[in-house]
């Protein structure tokens, strides 16, 4: 793993505006005005959050045509870990040739998992409904570093040739000796993410290690396991997913509801 590490020592500084978000995400007064002012410093973050806004898994049969309006909808953490998200994927610039994902697929799944854990999770979670936002967007980006890592390499073929009929977190780690969760958690932590984030990210692999947040450790793994880059809502993805949600006694029944519903506009896109 010492290349991988010499990797680590050498990622980009955040643009200021995370920052400016993260203070924004944790203030007890919402801004509306001032998250408006910082997504208007860059048309992509309005371009991305009126893309996901629109997306056909939320169903609206009217536009969202403005960032206030995406803001209206879906609230302040919603949108905020969007700009965060795009600005992250831009920051280490996007490469998944590894896993054989495009830009297209990638927030195609990221769309898929958010609104799995919209519907899937009650009112009565909407705490953990917050808390999850961030860490679905971001949980795959350490895969940016392991595929960046193997072209220098030359192993990518190799890793190919494996990574299709493998556990990833294992082939991953017998290449690089991490696992892309864990590595995701530890390249936010040296970006200043909060903590809650980082151990949510880090221990989604095998919630029963976490020691806090079990649940939305567990709702993470279940979704990432569903909408898994590999084969996102497959049979065997559903099948997993749903042997890991009675596992963890999380809602199994709703979840495959739910799954039955958007499976059919995945499957359509």
């Amino acid at each position: 793993m010492l290349i991988l590490e010499e990797n680590l020592k050498k990622l980009p500084i955040l643009p200021d505006i995370v920052t400016l978000l993260l203070n924004l995400k944790s203030s007890e007064n919402y801004d509306t005005k001032k998250l408006l002012e910082l997504i208007h410093r860059d048309p992509i973050l309005t371009s991305r959050i009126l893309h996901l806004a629109n997306s056909k898994f939320f169903g609206f049969t009217n536009t969202i045509d403005t960032p206030g309006q995406a803001i209206s909808l879906y609230g302040m953490n919603f949108t905020i870990a969007v700009c965060i998200s795009e600005i992250v994927n831009n920051t280490l610039k996007f490469d998944l040739d590894a896993y054989d994902i495009t830009y297209y697929k990638f927030n195609l799944v990221n769309e898929l998992s958010f609104k799995v854990m919209l519907d899937w999770l009650d009112e009565s979670d909407a705490d953990l409904k917050e808390d999850l936002i961030i860490p679905i967007f971001l949980h795959n980006i350490g895969k940016f570093i392991i595929s960046s890592y193997l072209k220098q390499e030359n192993k990518i073929n190799k890793f190919k040739a494996i990574y299709k009929n493998s556990d990833v977190s294992k082939v991953e780690r017998d290449f690089v000796g991490i696992s892309s969760c864990e590595l995701s958690s530890m390249v936010l932590k040296d970006w200043g993410f909060d903590q809650k984030n980082l151990d949510m990210i880090f221990y989604m692999g095998n919630p029963y290690l976490s020691t806090s947040n079990k649940k939305a450790v567990a709702v993470l793994s279940v979704i990432n396991t569903l909408c898994s880059f590999k084969r996102p809502m497959s049979s065997d993805s559903i099948q997993l997913a749903l042997l890991k949600a009675k596992d963890y006694d999380l809602d199994f029944e709703k979840l495959k509801n739910i799954i039955d519903r958007l499976s059919i506009n995945y499957k359509n896109s």
